[in-house]
């Protein structure tokens, strides 16, 4: 796993000690796709082998880069519902996502990204100049404007929930119980609710992450 580094002008996070439940990152499983091609499939290389994948042609996000690595966009609002999605699997709270990403369209009531496709899963909801996580109620929340490239931070925990923007926390809250039946890149469920947002990394950490571990993940993204 191609991990490392820290410093600014990064579109990833490095990894830590704590057990992943997904790991999609940009550097390596993106790296073989030239720019502009149509993303079939998304390795997951957590050791799970939750692939996210993509059987419908023109449902497919394109390669690009985000800071000039290798990332996804998914143009939902301009040219319809695109998403990758992993095959089934059950993970419950709490779990912490982290998100490298740029929001390119002001949209609402889309997905970023989505623990499940059934019930109230984890996942982080757009609304038209905010963030929300979501699994069950929506809540907390953060502002999040469009053409910046940020790591978004969720600590999915029940009434003890926490959102987190490059680092620094934004606000906490009750985000509901929900966990996780699958996950979903760019939308809601295969391809509905499908977001506009540029991702170069997306991790999925069991657990609640503490402080001194969040630290050891976020790195300056400009």
């Amino acid at each position: 796993m191609p991990w490392g580094g820290s410093g600014t002008g990064t579109g990833f996070v490095n990894p830590i000690s704590a057990a992943l439940v997904i790991a999609f990152d940009g550097r390596d499983s993106l790296a073989s796709f030239s720019n502009g091609a149509a993303i079939d499939t998304w390795a997951d290389i957590s050791g799970n082998g939750r692939n996210a994948t993509q059987p419908t042609a023109g449902k497919r996000p394109l390669r690009t880069t985000l800071n000039g690595y290798p990332a996804a966009t998914i143009d939902g609002s301009i040219s319809g519902n695109k998403s990758l999605q992993s095959a089934a699997f059950v993970q419950a709270q709490p779990v912490t996502y982290f998100v490298v990403c740029r929001r390119d369209v002001a949209d609402a009531g889309h997905y970023i990204a989505r623990g499940g496709i059934t019930g109230s899963p984890t996942g982080f909801f757009t609304a038209t100049g905010d963030v929300q996580m979501f699994a069950g109620t929506l809540a907390p929340q953060l502002t999040f404007a469009t053409g910046a490239a940020a790591i978004l931070t969720g600590i999915f925990n029940g009434a003890s929930s926490e959102i987190r923007l490059n680092g620094a926390s934004a606000a906490t809250g009750n985000s509901g119980a929900g966990g996780m039946s699958s996950f979903s890149i760019g939308a809601a469920t295969n391809i509905a609710q499908s977001s506009d947002i540029t991702l170069s990394c997306i991790l999925v950490y069991v657990g609640a992450l503490n402080t001194h571990l969040l630290r050891g993940t976020t790195f300056e993204v400009t």
